[in-house]
C-alpha cells in the first residue's frame, strides 16, 4: 500500500532574526516492510542543505541559512510503500473498560458493552451514514514524542479510518497538541476533532477528582468542552450520597449517562512497573508517588 505524507512547519517571528543551523529528520528509515518512493523538501528562506546518516541509520539533514528572516517554512512531502501486516485489534478487557479506575470500590462494567463487545466496522459505517455523516473531514491530533500516546494514536487513527471516517492525522510533538487543544475554531483554522491522552488512575477513583468525567462545558476547560447537565447533576448527587452503596449506584448511573453523552472514551488501563531498593518500604501501588516512603 502506498502513502503520501506531508509535514509542514511554520515559524513566525515578531521581527527578522538570524536563523541558526537546523537539524531535520524528515525521512523514515527504510526496512523490509517500508520503502521510500520519493521525497520533496521545500524550505523558505532558501537554505544550504547537507545530508548525513546517524548511528541509528536515520537520514539527517542540516539546513544553513544566510541573512535575516521573520518567517521560516519547512515543507516536506514523502511517498512510502508499506508492506507491513495490519494492526492487530484486540478486544478491550472487561476489567479495563471503565470510567472509574478498575479494581476500585466504584468501578463496574455497567453500560460498557459497546466497548467490550465484538468490533463490527460495517455496522459502524451504516450507523454513521444513518446519523448523516457524509465524509466530512476529521482531524486527529497524534503526538509522536511520548511512547504511550504514539502507540495509542497509531491504533486509534487506524481504527477511525476503518470505521469509514475521513481522517486527517496531524502528527506533532506533545507540546503542540496541548497548544492545539485550546483552539475552538473550525478545522481550517487550526481546530481539531479528536486526540488521545492518558491520566493517573489515582485521580479517577471517584467523580470528585475525575478530570474527564464532567459535562460543565467551557467552565471546566476539559478536552472538547463537553456539555452534559445530567452528568453534572449525578456528580453533585454523588457528593451528597450517605454511604458507599449509594455512591456505587450513582457511579453506575453516571457511567450509563456518559455512554450517552460521550465526553470521552476509555481505551484501557496501563500498569506502570516500578523498581525500588530493598531497604525502602511504604511505596504505594500504581503511579509513582513520593510520600509514605521510609527506609527500613
Amino acid at each position: 500500500m502506498e502513502y503520501k505524507v506531508r509535514h509542514r512547519t511554520t515559524y513566525h517571528y515578531q521581527e527578522p532574526v538570524s536563523l541558526g543551523l537546523h537539524r531535520l529528520m524528515l525521512r523514515p528509515r527504510e526496512s523490509r516492510d517500508l520503502r521510500l518512493l520519493y521525497t520533496d523538501l521545500n524550505i523558505s528562506p532558501t537554505a544550504n542543505m547537507t545530508w548525513a546518516q546517524d548511528v541509528f541509520g536515520n537520514a539527517v539533514a542540516t539546513a544553513s541559512f544566510y541573512g535575516w528572516s521573520s518567517l521560516l517554512v519547512i515543507d516536506s512531502t514523502i511517498g512510502l510503500e508499506l508492506h507491513a501486516q495490519p494492526w492487530p485489534h484486540f478486544d478491550v478487557a472487561a476489567s479495563a473498560a471503565n470510567y472509574i479506575t478498575p479494581g476500585t470500590p466504584l468501578a463496574s462494567n455497567v453500560a460498557m458493552e459497546a466497548l467490550t463487545g465484538k468490533r463490527d466496522y460495517d455496522k459502524v459505517k451504516r450507523d454513521l451514514a444513518a446519523a448523516g455523516y457524509k465524509g466530512e473531514k476529521v482531524v486527529f491530533l497524534a503526538p509522536t514524542d511520548l511512547a504511550v500516546l504514539k502507540k495509542q494514536g497509531d491504533v486509534a487513527g487506524d481504527m477511525l479510518k476503518r470505521a469509514g471516517l475521513n481522517v486527517e492525522i496531524q502528527a506533532m510533538d506533545w507540546g503542540s497538541v496541548i497548544g492545539h487543544r485550546t483552539n475552538k475554531g473550525p478545522l481550517d483554522k487550526g481546530g481539531w476533532s479528536a486526540a488521545c491522552t492518558f491520566w493517573a488512575g489515582g485521580d479517577q477513583l471517584n467523580p470528585a477528582g475525575h478530570t474527564f468525567l464532567r459535562g460543565n462545558g467551557e467552565a471546566g476547560g476539559n478536552w472538547g468542552w463537553p456539555v452534559s447537565p445530567k452528568l453534572e447533576e449525578l456528580r453533585n448527587a454523588w457528593f451528597d450520597a450517605p454511604d458507599l452503596a449509594s455512591q456505587q449506584k450513582l457511579a453506575q448511573d453516571m457511567q450509563r449517562q456518559v455512554m450517552i453523552d460521550v465526553p470521552y472514551i476509555p481505551l484501557g488501563q496501563v500498569l506502570q512497573p516500578m523498581a525500588f531498593a530493598k531497604n525502602i518500604t511504604g511505596v504505594p501501588n500504581g503511579f509513582a508517588q513520593f510520600w509514605n516512603v521510609r527506609k527500613s
